[in-house]
């Protein structure tokens, strides 16, 4: 067979490379072989329409058909996957006879727009196009966002998480919280209220961890329907009983012989009771029982500690307390041991008619008030260059006589003046019959002056006689009120008024006027029975307080220990101080003084309570009771009760309020009243002049 024909019958399929002759030009022949076909048919792949934007999207399969060997296989604009696993590639390989390709690629960001990846097999290639939506919806689910959680917290503070990123949305997405704050951007604008947050911003939240330790607290945040919680949890303290640091403030001119007590520290620092001891007096947790046992305190408390001080002049005496082996002492130093006093001038260009009192409002240290007994009461500035004064009431027309035992005596000013401006008068009214008043009155100009149409009476008592009418009022550290009556007047008590508690005659009452009708302190000795607000009842009267008094006049409450010290004027022999106490019987008229009165001799001293010291008409003959002087004027005053007595114008002092009887000063001024200012200085009532003295150290 001639080349020629052979290449055609070849071409034509007829022979195959076996049937022609092997090499050279006529040798022994073999079969010819047909070459391999790798061009597959024609594969088509069906294209997607209204696909999410920025969506993964996987064409359908296709199979790879028409080859009989493998053919190369290669993508553009994506990538394939032979086999149509989740095996994707985008490098060129071979694929074999029968097998199915699927692509896939990204759909576009924008609606109506066309993806396309084209598949090459062997020389054969398609398309596959995926087109997105003409309207895409918008993502405002977020991916899975996780707070870290915080531990061992301190108590009661802000907590605020790490910051967290939302991502996964396409649209701004709704945030609200639970149980905190949040803040988009993590800045210091936290809020509570709901609100969106947008696609790459960061949330932070925040709480204030719980005030127990080992407790948990929650904030739970929610953006678009996704939600995660951040913790936090308080630390377990490890026990503390080592207290910060605490200092005593020392004190110097004590008296001597005194018990001293220190201002209160609080202990800080510690987390558990600590112990607590100590050494050279007594200490208190939370300043009322004192002990000198060793015991414990809790965080917080406060301890006073206290001693009796030297009992000699310019003389140390310490206290140490320790409190988990922290320690401080306390020292009060004793004083000068001078008592010199003397009389000066106050507001010498001021007099008064009549003075009987003279009072400040308590804390107010701008203003002194005087009351003239005739019934007007005047207020001047605290300065002794003042030259006038001013009418702060004037219940003249209420009082009528004024004169002898009658007339206004007493201003009390509530403890609440600066709020309620309300002012206590004790008083008599000469018509119809001579009775006592207790009223409230009340400032409706700011505390200028005292509003006379204002009058509430509080009670009354009728008075028998001219004389006796007591009439002092004070508020009480406890805030009652205390008010003093005589025994109805005459002498001697003819009616055996002040023995009998069914009436309020020879009485120290307490009454608690907080409101008015006023009520009765639940510790009264008669509390429960029927009130005796016009003087008398069928039972004991539940406002006594103590009772046995001829004719309290002036008596005040020590500032510091709050003891109660009262001068009682005597019948004809005996002036007394009485340290008044809930339920104290003072003997009159049994007793004047100590002494038996009536009857003479023999007279039963069961169920009495002694005076502390008495003084006979050769040196007095009408007590005025005074003050326990805390000033710092006169060291050597310091705790004494000093009084004086109206007709001898001698001023006396009981050192730390207990005998002997000490005569500081003899004056010749009639000492209706003494004062006390708010820095604990003494003043003297003139009623004779109307001047006002000031008590000070005597010249050298």
């Amino acid at each position: 067979m001639n080349r020629s024909l052979m290449v055609a019958l070849l071409t034509a399929g007829v022979l195959s490379l076996a049937a022609c002759g092997g090499g050279g030009g006529g040798g022994s022949g073999g079969a010819i072989v047909a070459p391999p076909d790798t061009t597959p048919t024609a594969f088509a792949f069906t294209d997607q329409a209204n696909v999410a934007p920025s969506t993964l999207v996987t064409s359908a399969a296709v199979t790879i058909t028409g080859i009989d060997a493998a053919s190369a296989i290669s993508v553009s604009g994506g990538a394939y996957s032979v086999g149509c696993t989740a095996s994707y590639v985008t490098t060129a390989a071979n694929v074999n006879p029968g097998q199915q390709v699927c692509v896939r690629h990204t759909s576009a960001v924008t609606g109506s727009t066309t993806t396309d990846t084209t598949l090459t097999v062997g020389g054969v290639s398609d398309a596959f196009s995926s087109t997105t939506s003409a309207t895409v919806p918008s993502d405002t689910t977020p991916n899975a966002f996780t707070f870290t959680d915080q531990i061992n917290v301190a108590p009661s503070t802000p907590v605020t998480s790490a910051a967290v990123t939302i991502t996964g949305i396409d649209a701004p997405s709704a945030i609200s919280v639970s149980g905190g704050a949040y803040s988009i951007g993590c800045t210091t604008a936290y809020a509570t209220t709901a609100a969106t947050v947008s696609a790459g911003q960061q949330v932070c939240v925040r709480h204030t961890s719980a005030a127990n330790s080992g407790t948990t607290t929650n904030t739970l945040l929610t953006v678009g329907g996704v939600s995660d919680t951040f913790t936090s949890t308080t630390a377990v303290p490890q026990a503390d009983a080592t207290p910060d640091q605490f200092l005593f403030a020392d004190q110097t001119n004590v008296a001597p012989s005194t018990q001293v007590t220190s201002t209160a520290v609080t202990i800080s620092g510690i987390n558990v009771a600590s112990p607590i001891s100590v050494a050279g007096g007594e200490y208190s947790v939370g300043c009322n029982n004192y002990v000198a046992t060793s015991g414990s305190v809790n965080p917080g408390q406060q301890v006073c500690v206290r001693h009796i001080s030297a009992a000699s002049s310019d003389t140390a005496t310490d206290t140490t307390l320790t409190v988990g082996e922290v320690s401080d002492t306390f020292t009060s130093t004793t004083g000068s041991a001078d008592t010199s006093i003397a009389l000066q001038r106050a507001f010498p260009a001021l007099s008064f008619a009549d003075p009987v009192a003279l009072q400040q409002v308590p804390g107010d240290a701008s203003r002194w008030f005087v009351v003239e007994q005739a019934g007007v009461i005047r207020v001047f500035t605290n300065n002794d260059s003042v030259a006038s004064s001013a009418v702060f009431v004037n219940i003249t027309g209420l009082v009528g006589d004024g004169t002898g035992e009658r007339g206004l005596f007493d201003i009390a000013f509530d403890p609440a003046f600066a709020s309620n401006r309300h002012v206590y008068l004790s008083y008599t009214r000469s018509s119809p019959t001579l009775t006592s008043y207790v009223s409230r009155f009340t400032s409706t100009d700011g505390g200028l002056t005292l509003n006379p149409a204002s009058e509430v009476v509080v009670l009354t008592l009728p008075q028998p006689y001219e004389n006796h009418n007591g009439g002092h009022l004070t508020f009480g550290p406890d805030g009652f009120l205390y008010v003093g009556f005589g025994d109805g007047g005459a002498g001697n008590d003819p009616e055996n008024r002040a023995q009998d508690t069914t009436n309020l005659w020879g009485t120290i009452i307490r009454i608690n006027v907080s409101s008015l009708p006023y009520t009765i302190p639940a510790d009264n000795p008669f509390a429960g029975n029927a009130r005796c607000n016009a003087g008398t009842g069928a039972a004991a009267c539940p406002e006594i307080f103590a009772w046995g008094l001829r004719n309290p006049w002036k008596f005040n409450f020590d500032s510091l220990t709050g003891e109660l010290y009262a001068g009682d004027v005597g019948q004809g022999a005996w002036e007394e101080v009485d340290l008044i106490e809930n339920g104290g019987n003072y003997g009159w008229r049994i007793r004047e003084g100590a002494h038996c009165n009536i009857p003479a001799v023999g007279c039963s001293t069961a169920g009495l309570t002694d005076p502390i010291v008495e003084y006979s008409h050769s040196i007095g003959r009408s007590i005025t009771g005074g003050y326990v002087y805390r000033g710092s004027a006169i060291s050597g005053l310091a705790g004494s009760y000093v009084f004086g007595d109206f007709g001898s114008g001698r001023i006396f002092r009981l050192a730390n309020g207990v005998p002997p009887l000490e005569e500081l000063l003899e004056t010749r001024i009639l000492i209706s009243s003494f004062a006390q200012d708010t820095a604990g200085e003494l003043f003297v009532i003139s009623y004779g002049d109307g001047a006002i003295q000031r008590i000070v150290p005597a010249p050298p």
